[in-house]
């Protein structure tokens, strides 16, 4: 943390926060007046009423794979799963961490970012006999009641207030297009839309904490700025302007965000894209450079999902923006190239309907487009992603050879580096065993889940490719370079290396090669010795739950109720599986955030004097 953010903002920020916003006035009942100029989206009864009798709304909010009513949440503090209550409290006295007397802030923050109000507003405008807009109403007025202005857990995150903005916004827009919006549901719509600018106005995440967070911030402030109009003395513009300087900053010139997570990489892009159709909405023209991210962006996210298959490297908590969750056949992935497809009329792979994220964002103006193409072998370099492809046998190759997180604290990284995915025909064989949990108090299993250990990777001396500072960042991130890339068909090669082990004594590289004529993947890695001697190198492998799983001597075949998976390693005799071990840890997979089931984990250990190569074949049928 450099000097100039300390004096510029972490003092400001302690200040403002513990003091100055604690001895403000109450807010008062100003509030900020409509844009006349704001044109859309336009949605159309018909459209709705074919959309809702195709998948039908309903109350039962799935969070976190937990069933809750919306309509029957007694106290919108509460943590469902724990049943603990946060109390009223001054927003800069609460621990968010502190579970004995909030529970887990994740899953409490997580039902009032309101992404059944816009869908509940939508179905009362396709069913206006129905009980939707009092259902609305009485949301809106129980929330207002139990969370105070600055006195509650929901005014903690700048992030929650900034998702829960859009989603206010969007509520407003809809029951006022359709006519249904009188003056009470008016007042405490825009009374509230007006506090949550207030609160982000005052309390950006700057300087180190400028990540996912900083762009949901100016996100929502560039929608409100382009829904309403802003005071008079306030910088016109000034919003917009913040926001596409964190676009370019924040997104890699090669379209990766600058976080390295598969899902935060999308989560980001909705931001970008919501943020972006509120500024045509209000007639601003948008620079073409913003743009041009935004189609970067939309070709990685064509590499996150492949034959129902999501590719999750680094931290996933399934947050989003828009969720129409009764949709239970909804993927964020399929939905974002349905929106490429509109937006730039590309050719990613998509369905052609029109589903209710895309309805919501566009309305009437959305034209959904079917295509049946697929991904190409492709590197991301900025980020360090590689995509190799079978299309044949429907096969995906995906390998890590990028840093650990952005450069700024490395948040939502994991110890990664040259770990590899492999899945076939819609079955993952060798796996990201994924993310568990954020909070405090399962610390170890956070440090588990985003350690060396439970990636398809070798460490040295049990040592991950960084140094944990806290439960989100890193510190001491290592270098990775690409050393090859090669993507012609039938045949493709990446390789890379990395310092993480120096200090050990070991410059680790890695190649995989990937022979599609004959069905082969060989991966090598060499080990060269530094000056010291006697290190222990652990070399992981982590296999899908589903997969059936026999070992001869210096093989393991997996097999699925389709297709096959033989590993040859010579070293492979000396290992052992680990199934669901709670000591080291070892053997678990987390496919939902808050959920872990046992796997098979396999490692075997080589102690080393010298240079050493271990050669890895991967044969698929």
């Amino acid at each position: 943390m450099s000097v100039k953010e300390v004096l510029s903002y972490r003092i400001p920020q302690f200040l403002r926060t513990k003091l100055l916003m604690r001895i403000m006035p109450p807010a008062s009942d100003r509030m900020l007046e409509q844009n006349a100029d704001f044109t859309g989206p336009r949605y159309s009864m018909a459209q709705l009423q074919s959309m809702f009798a195709r998948i039908p709304f309903h109350h039962n909010y799935e969070l976190f794979h937990t069933s809750c009513n919306i309509l029957e949440i007694d106290n919108w503090r509460q943590d469902i799963h724990s049943g603990k209550i946060s109390p009223i409290r001054y927003f800069g006295s609460i621990q968010r961490q502190d579970y004995d007397t909030h529970g887990d802030v994740k899953i409490t923050a997580e039902i009032s970012r309101f992404h059944f109000l816009p869908f509940m507003a939508l179905e009362y405008a396709s069913n206006p006999g129905g009980q939707s807009l009092s259902h609305l109403r009485d949301i809106l007025s129980t929330w207002n009641e139990q969370n105070p202005f600055l006195k509650s857990i929901h005014w903690t995150s700048g992030i929650e207030v900034g998702i829960r903005s859009v989603n206010l916004i969007y509520t407003h827009h809809i029951l006022k297009q359709f006519g249904v919006l009188d003056s009470p549901l008016d007042l405490k719509l825009c009374r509230l839309i007006t506090r949550h600018y207030d609160f982000l106005r005052k309390n950006l995440s700057l300087y180190s904490s400028a990540n996912n967070h900083l762009m949901a911030e100016l996100s929502a402030l560039t929608c409100i700025s382009s829904y309403f109009l802003l005071p008079q003395k306030t910088n016109k513009g000034q919003w917009e302007k913040l926001f596409y300087d964190q676009v370019l900053a924040q997104v890699h010139e090669d379209g990766v965000h600058m976080e390295l997570c598969t899902h935060y990489h999308s989560e980001v892009l909705d931001h970008i894209l919501i943020a972006i159709s509120f500024l045509e909405n209000a007639r601003k023209p948008v620079p073409e450079k913003i743009w041009q991210r935004c189609r970067a962006m939309f070709d990685f996210v064509s590499h996150s999902t492949y034959e129902g298959i999501d590719c999750i490297f680094g931290d996933n908590d399934e947050g989003s923006i828009i969720n129409p969750y009764f949709d239970e056949n909804f993927s964020l992935y399929s939905s974002q190239l349905a929106t490429a497809n509109h937006i730039f009329k590309g050719s990613y792979q998509s369905r052609g309907e029109v589903d209710f994220r895309n309805y919501l964002i566009y309305g009437s103006a959305f034209q959904a487009r079917e295509h049946s193409s697929v991904p190409p072998d492709a590197l991301f370099p900025d980020a360090g992603y590689f995509f190799s492809y079978d299309h044949d046998h429907k096969m995906k190759l995906a390998f890590d050879v990028g840093e650990i997180g952005d450069s700024v604290s490395a948040a939502h990284g994991h110890s990664d580096i040259f770990h590899f995915t492999l899945a076939i025909d819609g079955q993952e064989f060798l796996i990201d065993p994924g993310t568990y949990q954020y909070h405090t108090r399962f610390g170890f299993w956070r440090d588990y889940f985003r350690g060396i250990t439970s990636h398809n990777t070798i460490s040295v001396n049990g040592k991950d490719h960084g140094k944990k500072n806290g439960r989100m960042s890193w510190i001491d991130r290592p270098e990775v370079w690409i050393t090859n890339c090669e993507l012609e068909m039938p045949y493709t090669l990446c390789a890379a290396k990395t310092t993480a082990f120096n200090k050990e004594g070991i410059l680790h590289s890695r190649a995989i090669h990937h022979n599609k004529s004959n069905q082969r993947v060989q991966i090598q890695d060499t080990l060269e010795m530094q000056g010291k001697s006697n290190v222990e190198i652990a070399f992981y492998l982590h296999i899908h739950p589903d997969v059936e799983i026999d070992q001869n001597e210096d093989q393991l075949i997996l097999t699925s109720n389709k297709n096959q998976l033989i590993i040859t390693n010579e070293f492979l005799s000396r290992g052992s599986f680990f199934i669901g071990n709670e000591k080291e840890p070892l053997g678990w997979y987390s496919p939902y955030y808050g959920v872990r089931i046992p796997i098979h984990t396999f490692r075997f250990t080589v102690d080393i004097e010298e240079d050493l190569r271990i050669q890895t074949e991967i044969e698929y049928s």
